[in-house]
């Protein structure tokens, strides 16, 4: 498969230029590195839930031998392989130079670098890994050095190539990190900077008379940050800011993404308590959901808020018939919790072990958590294992 042509992804790398660039290049001074990145740590991570499930479901999990390349990387992401990705991560960086110990030293930075970096970071953000992520990303500084934009490289402006090296996700990890931080707040300030900048692309766009697809990817963006900076507040428990936000897009919001948008906004609501707005956003949950996955886990959502758990027990026994068995984890772990509250201690607990796929990191942690409150006279040598795996 052939790659494509620059005039064919331009736009995805579509950016302003700041004044920082431009003086630089007025100047003709290309010499300086300003982007410095190195890794910080270069401990691979051990794959605990392959043999914590190989023990509790004897399920082999087999990791794919992959090539050393962006390419490499992502087909372990999309297959899920998230550790082991990670881990290639550090090899790829190593052999770019940009290992241990290169921190704050020049070295070359190129679109594949970045691309590294960029999938190294989301790898960060979802296995946890946000003090070391927060380490990292702080060579990226604010994402607006000259050397971080194509027209820094003659060779590179030469050939036709304008716009940000750095990919949007970068960006958007970039944003988020920070409520990770002991400042959070700074995660709200970048996230309405990159909300601006990106508003900003989409009028340039707009004003240049750019295609239909490319104007609806960068409003697709645009609606990414809008939801990162509500997961922002939500973590801060500023949650009717994070309402606020989420009814701005409900107000746009196509019938897929609505349903999306209403099931947040109800989780929010039990979450704070408030009566008024659980009521609201169950009655916008339409009746045309009925016998749906979905809408028969916001009933048992619903119920649960009310503390009827054998109703709530009933409603998602309901979503997982209509999902053809135990394969939803987030309707297992919600009946488990139900009939945990409803003093069924070990159907909880039984219910979650009957997990028919590879079990998630929530479901195997409430595994843990129930099998504290029965008796270890109880407890067989699987159900010990995974104790042990999982409090590590």
């Amino acid at each position: 498969m052939s790659q494509p042509s620059w005039s064919e992804v331009e736009y995805l790398y579509y950016w302003p230029e700041n004044e920082r660039l431009q003086i630089v290049v007025a100047a003709q001074r290309y010499e300086t590195v300003y982007t410095m990145p190195g890794l910080k740590n270069v401990e691979s991570l051990t794959d605990k839930m392959a043999y914590a499930t190989l023990k509790l479901k004897e399920v082999q999990i087999q990791r794919p031998t992959v090539a050393e390349s962006v390419e490499g990387l992502k087909q372990l992401i999309g297959l899920g392989h998230l550790r082991a990705a990670y881990n290639l991560t550090i090899t790829l960086l190593n052999n770019y130079g940009q290992g241990v110990g290169k921190a704050g030293q020049p070295t070359r930075n190129t679109f594949e670098t970045f691309e590294f970096w960029s999938c190294r970071f989301q790898l960060m953000m979802a296995l946890k890994l946000h003090s070391e992520l927060l380490e990292e990303l702080a060579a990226f500084e604010t994402l607006d050095a000259p050397d971080t934009y194509f027209q820094y490289y003659p060779a590179l402006l030469q050939q036709g190539y304008i716009g940000s090296i750095i990919p949007f996700n970068l960006r958007m990890i970039h944003a988020e990190a920070p409520r990770f931080s002991p400042d959070p707040i700074e995660s709200i300030k970048r996230c309405c900077a990159l909300e601006e900048i990106t508003k900003q692309v989409i009028d340039q766009m707009t004003i240049e008379s750019r295609s239909e697809n490319q104007i609806k990817l960068w409003k697709q963006r645009l609606e990414a940050v809008k939801l990162m900076k509500a997961r922002c507040w939500y973590t801060m428990k500023e949650f009717h800011q994070c309402i606020t936000v989420y009814q701005e897009l409900l107000s746009k919001a196509t019938d897929d993404k609505r349903a999306r948008l209403l099931q947040l906004l109800l989780r929010i609501s039990v979450v704070i308590g408030d009566e008024k707005l659980v009521e609201k956003f169950s009655r916008e949950i339409t009746v045309q959901n009925s016998g749906s996955q979905n809408f028969y886990l916001h009933k048992g959502i619903k119920d649960s808020f009310y503390g009827n758990y054998a109703k709530a027990i009933n409603n998602f026994q309901n979503a997982q018939k209509t999902s053809g068995g135990l394969s939803n984890p987030t309707v297992v772990n919600n009946e488990a919790i139900c009939q945990l509250y409803n003093g069924k201690v070990e159907d909880a607990r039984s219910h979650l072990l009957s997990f028919s796929a590879v079990p998630t990191e929530p479901i195997m942690l409430n595994v843990n958590t129930i099998s504290q409150l029965i008796s270890t006279s109880k407890d067989n040598a699987k159900q010990q294992f995974l104790l042990n795996i999982v409090n590590k």
